[in-house]
Order: C-alpha cells, then structure tokens, then sequence
C-alpha cells in the first residue's frame, strides 16, 4: 500500500528523496509504451468467462475493440475513459446514468448533471452530485452528501470503500480535516485495494491523492500502476503530463499529450497540456489559439477557462484577465480553480504583488484548499518575504499536513531563521554557520561596489534590499529553487533573493567546483535589477544578454569561434526565435550560443543607438509591450529590421577579432588542389560520393515525419564533401604569407611550428607574436607565450601585462590570480597584489594558503580590518591551530589602536 502518511513533514531526507525521484525512476516518468499487467491479461482470458463477462472486463482495463462495443452502455463507458464526451452514446438512457451525468460535470454544466442525477442516490451518483454542488458554489449542500458516504459499512465491498476514500478527499476541499481522516481515506483505499487488486481506479485514486500533495516519489508510481491494469486511463496519463509540467520536463509533458492524443485524436486533456506547455514556455500566443479550439468544441471545459484567465495574465493584461475570470465565474461560480491556475502563473513570471491577490482571492473562495495557499507561501519566498511565507505556508500545512510541498517550505524557512545574517546597505547575506562563513564574510564591500556598476549602467535601484542566500551544496540548492523555472548552474534569481552555491571541491554530486562567486554575483543581481526595472517583464533573452553584459569577463576565443562560426553558417536566431534557445533548445550548442549572441546584440544596440537605449527599452517592456513594438517605439525599427542591421554589424566585428580571414586556409587549399591532377580527380570523385550519399540519405527518410527537433540533428548527418588531404609544408606557408602577411591562421600556423622548433621567443618569435595578436587580437595565446618567456628571463613587468590579459578570462582558476599578487608584491604594489590575492580567495575560498598571503598583503597595505577577515576565515577552516587566535587579539588590539577615519 503506498501511504501518504508516511512522510514526515519537516524531514530534510524526504524532502531531497522526493527531489530526486526522477533520477531514481528506473522509467520514464511519462512511458512510452506500457505493458499490460500479467494478472490483467490473465483475468479477460479466464476460460469461464461468459462473452459480455468478457467484454466488460476488457472495457475495464482498457483493452477493448470496437467489437466490444455492441450496446449503448459499452459505448459510453469506453467515451468516457477517452475523454470522448461529444459522443452520442453519452446522450443514451440506456447508458449508466453516472457515465452521462459524469460526462456532464467534465464538460462543465454541473447543473445539467445534477438535474440528471435526480433520484439516484448510490455512491457514484453522489460524489458527481456534490462535486457539481461545489462547481455551482454550493459546498454547504455538498458536505452532508459526503459525510453519508464517509463511514461504509462493515464489510462493504470495493467500490463503497473507494467512494469512502473519495468522499473524504473531496470534502477536504470544503473544510479542513484532522490527519485521521486524512488516514482514514488511505485506510478506506487500501480495503477497497484488498477486496478488489485487478482494479484500476484505486492505484488511480491514490496516485491523484498523492500527486496533489506534491509527493511524487510516491504518487508517480501509483499512477504507473493504474496505467499496467488500464493504459487507457486518460485522467493517470493526464495526471503524470501535470507533473511533468510542474517540474519544468517539457518532453515528458508532449509525451503525455501525445499518448492522450492515441486514445482519442481531439482529446480535450492533451490539449490542456499542450497549452499549459506553451504558457510555461513563454508562449501565450499559441496557449491562447488551442485554448480557443478545445473551447469551441466545449466551451464551458473548466481547465480551459481557468487557463486562459492564466493565460490574460502572460500577457501582462489585467483587464483581459479579469474579463476571463468573470467568464469562469459565470459558468462554475462556486470555484477558485481559475484564480489559483492565474497565481501561480503570475507567481513563476515573479509578478509578485499581482500573483498575491489572485492567490489571496481563491483562498478566500475556497479556504480549505491548500493548493493556492501553498503557492502562495512559495512566492513569498521568492520575493523575500519570509516571515508571511513561514505564517501561510504554516496554514497551508495544518490543514493538510501531508501535503510535501508545504512541508518543504517550513523545512527550509525553518532552516534559513537559524543562519548567520550579515547586513550592508543594500544587501542582506544569509550563510549557514560554519566554515561557510568564510565566504560570505568577504561578500559586503564587493557586493556594494557591484552594486554600484549595475545600478549606474541601468540607471535603476531596487526598491528593497537584496537577499543573497550562500547555501553549501547541490542538494539544499535544489531545495531552495524547487518551484522555478531557468535556473542557472550554481545560482538562481527570483528578484529580490539570489541562492548561491558556494564555490567548493569535492565530490561532483556535491560541489560545483571552483567559481569566482562575485562574477556569478553580478550576473545574478543584474537580472534583480532588470526584473525589478521592467516588474518583471522583460523577455528571456534580454535579461540574460543584460547579465552578460555585466560580467567582467571579456569574451574568450571559444565564445567568439562559436559566434563566428554560426554567423558564417546562418545559425544565428532571430529575435522571434532567441528565447527557444534557452527554453526548448535543440542542440548542446544553442543554449551558450544564445548567451553569447544576446550579449552581442546588447552590444551593436549599444553601439547603433546608444548606451541609453538600454533602458528606454526595459521601460517599454515595463509597460507590457512586446518585442516588436518595444524595439520600434526605442530604436524606430521592427526586431527583423534591427537584426538584419546586426547581421551587417557582426560580419565586420567577426573581421575584427580575425575570424574570417582572406582568403581561407580551404581556398588556399583549393588552389593547391586544383593544379595537381590527381588531387583534381579526388576531389571530383568526393563530391560524386556526397552526392551519392546525398541521395541515399534521403531516400532512406521517403515517407517519415520531420520534426522541428531532428532538424539539427539531421544536419550534423547531413553529408559532406570530403576532399583529399593535402600537407601545407613551410615553403608553401611561407610563400602564402608573402601573397597575404596578415592571413591569421597562416601566422598562427607558423608560429606554432616555430615554437615547436624553438621554444624560446627571439627576435623572429616576437615578430610573428606581435603579427598574430594584431591579427586576431581575441586569441590569448600569445599572452600566454610572452608571459611563459617573460616570468622565465624575470622581466616582472612584462609578465604582468601579460598575466592581466589571461587572469580576465579566468573564474575558475586562482592559480593566475596567485601569480599577478606575487609578482606585484616583488614589486611593492600591495593594493594590486592584494586585489588579485583576494580574487584567488573568492575562486578557493577555503584555501588556507591563499587566506595566509591576503591577511599578510592586506597587513603590508595597512587594512588590518581586511586582513582581520582572512586570519578570522583561517580560524574557522584551522580550529585547531591555536596561532590564529592569537593573531586575532593582536590585530584586534592594532585596529583599536588605529585613529578613527571617517568613510569615504
């Protein structure tokens, strides 16, 4: 029996084991195909079975064949396991009375069903009969109907049991229950499961109770379960397709409306998916067009109309919501379903203070429904509102205190009251107590001259203090972010609170490695700032490309190959297509490159426009305006016509940074080739070989659908010409260079042969040098070689020049940072070997080594408060090296001693 009172609400060990449930499933979390159970099959081809004993068995568990359907009643049983609810069978008085009346409340006309239901008092006819009471607003009429059907019995058989247990559930949504009824359902379905195993509707019900509470790990098998004895159960595979949705698995979310779609093709399920796919995937437009075709053919389908309220709220319409919502209203009056789907929606695109309202007015409505008020606490969260989080999120859990995703909350906020609180101007640093100090005792005074980069550049300050929340590993990171989609690797904004991994080595499945927090920091906090300039309205690309920007790492060569690269080959993305990079991408490739081409694009609207035009279009945005529209009212010009202008603007920034010289190493190849005739004749004899390969390849797809998915795929199969080699020997580089001196990759090449040869830069070395970096400037290795040669003759100065140009490119390795602080200390500039010191120890934070040579460089540049921190940090991670508390009361008694001075 799987028993929701199992979990234990506040248990940390729950909470992470049901975060990782997927990577436990040993199966899809939506299947692909299902196998019918043995028993199942077993059960229809018992020989003693009489034809129509065998028919109804088959129908059952959803097997049947049209052969099966020889009566009215069949027919409408099977219509309504597929969600087929036009079909005229439906409309039958010979069909059951709870399968019409259930078809009814499912199209939502509650009354007609209540109508229909009168003078059948069994227990189907009455849970559809309250449930269509609550639909109308009259719960007070519908909780003495399923009181009576609470308490069976003695000895009552499944279906009374499972109606019990399904009477219980749905009372809970008019009134709070105490946790023995909530034990008494489980108990009323694991009787109904004894009596009766072969039935589906019981792992159903348990996996729908289960699922509901946020329980996956529990619920998903149950409803895998109901699939084995019923693949044809839409409500378990539309149940598994919302908790894909809900945990941001968009395939898994298609899978499920497609296997919808195979048991009926216009299943009203699937297109709820669908739509609710689209709206997750910031695509309102095409969420709204299948909304309005599943409401043409019902237009009174509760989902939908809740939805598209959902929907009106994408689209930053408030007017528009709140017409939608009166029209649900108008239809199924005693509801909140349509102002929950509204905030939650609201919530995950951070419109907090709308979001609240809406999720405050269903929880008025329906006070006893923890969904919305369980959402509602999670946004508190996000918006940094901790102490009204912890008391709805409370609220949330006493009346369903198995409800996980509330226990999660409590867990965490519990968790996070306990920490270390470090407060600045503008910055509020939350850090678990311990060696995980060390990292945020650093945080202040550089998140407060960050602060000041990004406030300045966009012109725009928050309107509260920014919570930086250090949490120590993956598994409380995945806890904190639970809930929000496009998280990045070791960090995640919500606006108002940033979490942050701390850099760390260790095990994989634990730590990230090593990071420079600060850089990550200012990418974070630049989305705080652009979500609060635009409440939270700019698109996705932009405030990513916003966040790179800021950044202070230049753009490395591999960055700038990739932008090449997919200009050269037509890959870059419009800006109609730029955010399905980051949501849907297609290939391992699409996500950097669209960072790194957002980037570029904020570059050239920098350049053709202004630094200004920045913010004029996040104030567009604010005003709810799309992409075209914003772009024209700021820069006069549609989004295709501003990205044409780009495509001209990046062609001469790629000849800039020597990415496309003149003519190509394959041209000058091509010459070679074309004056040997048997290269002459390979080459011919390759291109007929691509062509043949060409055509074969296509004759092998004749007659398969092309998804918009495989087309990447499909190119990097796609054949290509593969012509003869050729060796490119030192009198043919040479001579090419005289024809073309300043061809990048011939110096490259021959500067790379020259070191082979001679390692050492000589007067012929530092000539090519000097030649390539003029030619390709974005390439670091030359730096590298001149640093290389410079450290090893002792030339200081020049090393660091050299060393500056390749620390820039580096967050991950403190060995460079190291360097440039020893070398700058050799030559007495404690402020800048104190600067780099200190960026190694941002990288390696818990390194002893790198704390020793800050706290004696911050001592040498007389900050005894800055190396205060560091001997403080040593203390921490060396507890049991006496020294260092020594050292504290020393330069604690010298920052006594110090004059006042007053801050600048």
């Amino acid at each position: 029996m799987i028993d929701p009172l199992r979990i234990k609400p506040l248990c940390a060990g729950i909470i992470v084991a049901a975060l990782a449930s997927t990577a436990q499933a040993r199966q899809e979390l939506v299947p692909s195909r299902v196998d019918v159970s043995p028993v199942v099959v077993k059960a229809i081809n018992e020989p003693w079975l009489k034809p129509d004993e065998r028919r109804d068995l088959r129908i059952r568990h959803g097997q049947w064949s049209d052969d099966d359907l020889n009566t009215p009643a069949r027919k409408a049983q099977a219509a309504l396991r597929v969600w087929n609810l036009q079909d005229p069978s439906l409309e039958s008085p010979e069909a059951p009375l709870a399968v019409r009346a259930q078809a009814l409340l499912w199209r939502g006309r509650p009354a007609e069903a209540i109508s229909l239901l009168a003078g059948c008092d069994d227990a189907e006819c009455t849970l559809i009969r309250a449930e269509a009471l609550e639909w109308l607003g009259k719960s007070e009429e519908a909780k003495p109907l399923l009181e009576a059907l609470r308490k069976p019995a003695a000895g009552a058989g499944a279906d009374v049991q499972r109606a019990a247990a399904q009477a219980t559930i749905e009372l809970g949504k008019i009134q709070a229950l105490p946790a023995s009824d909530w034990r008494g359902a489980v108990d009323r379905l694991a009787s109904a499961r004894e009596a009766d195993r072969l039935d589906p509707r019981v792992p159903l019900e348990e996996g729908l109770l289960l699922v509901d509470r946020h329980n996956r790990a529990e619920g998903v098998p149950a409803l895998w379960q109901t699939l084995s004895l019923d693949p044809r159960n839409s409500r378990a595979w539309f149940a598994l397709g919302q908790v894909a949705l809900n945990n941001f698995d968009f395939d898994s979310g298609a899978r499920a409306a497609e296997r919808l779609r195979l048991l009926n093709p216009a299943h009203p399920l699937a297109d709820l998916l669908d739509a609710e796919r689209a709206l997750l995937l910031d695509d309102p437009d095409r969420a709204d067009a299948i909304l309005d075709g599943l409401l043409t053919r019902e237009p009174n389908f509760p989902g939908a109309l809740a939805l598209r309220a959902a929907v009106a709220g994408r689209r930053w319409n408030p007017e528009l919501a709140q017409q939608r919502l009166a029209e649900f209203d108008a239809k199924l009056p005693g509801s909140a379903l349509a102002l929950a789907t509204l905030g939650r929606t609201l919530s995950l695109n951070r419109q907090y203070e709308w979001g609240q309202k809406a999720l405050e007015e269903a929880i008025r409505r329906q006070p006893a429904w923890t969904e919305p008020r369980g959402e509602l606490g999670y946004l508190l969260m996000q918006a940094g509102r901790d102490k009204e989080a912890v008391a709805t999120l409370k609220a949330a859990a006493e009346l369903d205190p198995f409800d996980t995703r509330s226990s999660f909350g409590l867990w965490l906020m519990d968790e996070l009251s306990k920490w270390k609180e470090i407060e600045s101007p503008h910055f509020r640093i939350r850090v678990k107590p311990g060696t995980d100090e060390v990292v945020a005792e650093l945080m202040p005074d550089a998140l407060e001259s960050m602060y000041r980069d990004v406030t300045e550049r966009f012109g725009h300050e928050p309107a509260q203090k920014t919570t930086i929340e250090v949490l120590p590993d993956h598994e409380f990171f995945a806890v904190r972010i639970t809930g929000m989609p496009g998280i990045h690797t070791m960090a995640a904004a919500t606006g108002p609170v940033i979490a942050l991994e701390v850099p760390k080595e260790g095990n994989p499945k634990k730590h990230l490695g090593l990071f420079d927090w600060l850089e990550v920091l200012r990418h974070e906090f630049t989305h705080t700032v652009t979500l609060s300039q635009t409440g939270n309205r700019i698109p996705h690309w932009l405030t990513e490309a916003l966040a790179v920007s800021m950044e202070t790492k230049p753009r490395t060569l591999d960055t700038c190959q990739l932008l090449a690269r997919s200009l050269a080959n037509g890959k870059l993305f419009p800006l109609d297509r730029i955010k399905w990079a980051f949501v849907r991408p297609e290939s391992p490739q699409d996500r950097p490159l669209a960072y790194a081409q957002g980037r570029w694009m904020v570059e050239y609207l920098e350049w053709k426009w202004g630094a200004d035009s920045v913010p004029k279009l996040l104030e567009k945005y604010k005003q709810g305006m799309d992409e075209n529209h914003a772009f024209e009212a700021t820069v006069g010009v549609s989004g295709d016509e501003f990205f044409a202008g780009f495509l001209v603007w990046a062609a001469e920034q790629v000849k800039s940074w020597g990415l496309a010289p003149e003519p190509s190493l394959e041209s000058l190849a091509d010459s070679v080739r074309a004056k040997d005739p048997v290269l002459q004749l390979a080459t011919r004899q390759a291109e007929q070989a691509r062509l043949d390969a060409l055509a074969t390849f296509l004759a092998q797809r004749v007659g398969e659908p092309l998804r918009a998915s495989e087309t990447t795929l499909l190119a990097s199969r796609w054949p290509k010409v593969k012509k003869p080699p050729i060796e490119m020997t030192d009198e043919m580089v040479d001579q090419w260079l005289v024809e073309h001196p300043d061809q990048p990759d011939l110096l490259e090449l021959k500067l790379r042969r020259r070191l082979k040869e001679s390692p050492e830069v000589d007067g012929i070395t530092r000539t090519l040098l000097e030649a390539y970096a003029k030619a390709r400037p974005v390439d670091p290795f030359p730096h590298r070689i001149y640093a290389r040669g410079n450290l090893t003759s002792g030339n200081q100065a020049e090393a660091i020049e050299h060393l500056k140009a390749i620390d820039l490119l580096e967050e991950q390795d403190p060995s460079y940072a190291l360097e440039l602080a020893r070398l700058y200390r050799l030559q007495k500039n404690t402020a800048a070997a104190l600067k780099s010191a200190e960026k190694a120890a941002r990288i390696n934070p818990f390194d002893a080594a790198t704390r020793e040579l800050a706290a004696a460089l911050a001592i040498e540049a007389g900050d005894l408060k800055r190396a205060r921190l560091h001997i403080a940090a040593l203390a921490r991670l060396e507890p049991d090296q006496k020294r260092h508390s020594l050292r504290l009361e020393k330069l604690d008694a010298m920052i006594a001693g110090q004059p006042a001075t007053k801050s600048p």
